[in-house]
């Protein structure tokens, strides 16, 4: 399998390194064969798993035309909606 990436992003305090985590977490869910390299500047994990098929989750506050040319899927949070939800459930 090629690697999957994903590119979310988000202004500071949108929440995108929460739904970051519910990817990932999600990933492992869906995928036990998962290896998933996560490029995040606020969290300190970066590599999860050990299986054939690889994820690239990055996290970005702004948009860089080499993370976009990259990207098979791509999820900007353009407000505090998510953010806000997300700590009303958790």
């Amino acid at each position: 399998m090629e690697t999957l990436d994903i590119l979310i992003i988000a202004p500071s305090g949108y929440g995108k390194s929460n739904l970051a985590d519910i990817v990932k977490n999600s990933i492992f869910k869906a995928d036990i064969n998962a290896h998933i390299h996560v490029d995040d500047k606020d969290r300190e994990l970066k590599e999860l798993g050990d299986g054939k098929n690889k994820y690239n989750i990055i996290v970005r506050r702004e948009k860089f035309d080499e993370d976009i040319a990259k990207a098979d899927i791509i999820v900007e949070i353009k407000s505090k909606k998510f953010y806000e939800r997300y700590h009303e459930i958790n």
